[in-house]
């Protein structure tokens, strides 16, 4: 039901999208470092984890409406006497106007943990609509595959799929706060593991003169494997330093940098 729902959001976004007259280029050269810290606890005695990240992005017009973009990011994951290393990058261009963004992604992420390594591909669109100036309405959904390797042998991850919703709301200029749903589908070795993700965050800018910003959010995760289910609470802060554009954090996020439409699918995936 959940992927219904966000086909139907995506259709209307898009629709919206297309049938809107363009204006003059809403995107600006520009780009965006962040840093961040996660805290995970999972429940039933599952343990705990630090998982540090540093990100990095950049946007480029490519005419009035087209643009380019490029993300770089590493994130270090350690708890229960076990460490996990990601790196991944992504290459996304998309379609902008007034009314909002449509896009498409394709993202390369290595995993590195204990005795394990995969290597995953993620490919998928996005679409942003633009309610008003106080509301931001995303979708974004796509597939990924990859490779295990683990002590001399091999197996191959293939039909999985992502979808996800988001709503940003700008209490005022420079103060965002955003709900959000990511839904991840696995198959292997004849079951699958499904992953759901509910979050809430909110981001403030410290200065427009100084365009630092500081976020904080809260994750609550469901994980079913075999029909076994484990939860976890994510606690997050971070900093990010918005670069290239002006103005408020309304007009840094939609001139500049596209974030969680085209983020990594298995960025925080623990295995």
């Amino acid at each position: 039901m959940a992927k219904h729902l966000f086909g139907a959001a995506a259709v209307a976004a898009l629709g919206a999208l297309w049938l809107t007259p363009a204006i003059a280029a809403p995107v600006v050269t520009s780009g965006d470092v962040s840093g961040g810290y996660n805290y995970t606890s999972v429940n039933n005695s599952g343990g705990n984890s630090n998982d540090w990240t540093v990100n990095g992005s950049g946007v480029v017009p490519l005419g009035t409406n087209w643009a380019a973009q490029g993300n770089l990011g590493y994130s270090s994951i350690s708890g229960s006497g076990q460490s996990e290393n990601n790196t991944y990058g992504i290459a996304s261009g998309f379609y902008a106007n007034a009314m909002g963004r449509l896009g498409a992604s394709v993202g390369y992420s290595q995993l590195n943990a204990h005795n394990v390594t995969v290597d995953v591909t993620s490919y998928g669109g996005f679409a942003d609509w633009y309610a008003n100036n106080q509301f931001t309405l995303s979708v974004r959904g796509g597939g990924i595959s990859g490779t295990g390797h683990s002590q001399g042998t091999s197996a191959n991850l293939s039909g999985a799929d992502y979808v996800g919703g988001q709503v940003v709301g700008y209490v005022q200029p420079n103060l965002a706060l955003s709900g959000t749903i990511d839904y991840l589908d696995i198959p292997i070795a004849g079951t699958s593991i499904q992953t759901t993700s509910y979050r809430v965050g909110g981001e403030y800018l410290l200065s427009q003169s100084m365009p630092l910003a500081v976020s904080a959010g809260y994750s609550y995760e469901t994980v079913n494997v075999l029909g076994f289910n484990a939860d976890a609470n994510v606690f997050s802060i971070g900093l990010k330093y918005y670069f290239g554009g002006n103005g408020s954090l309304e007009d840094h996020q939609r001139s500049g940098t596209e974030s969680w439409g085209v983020a990594s699918p298995v960025q925080n995936l623990q295995f």
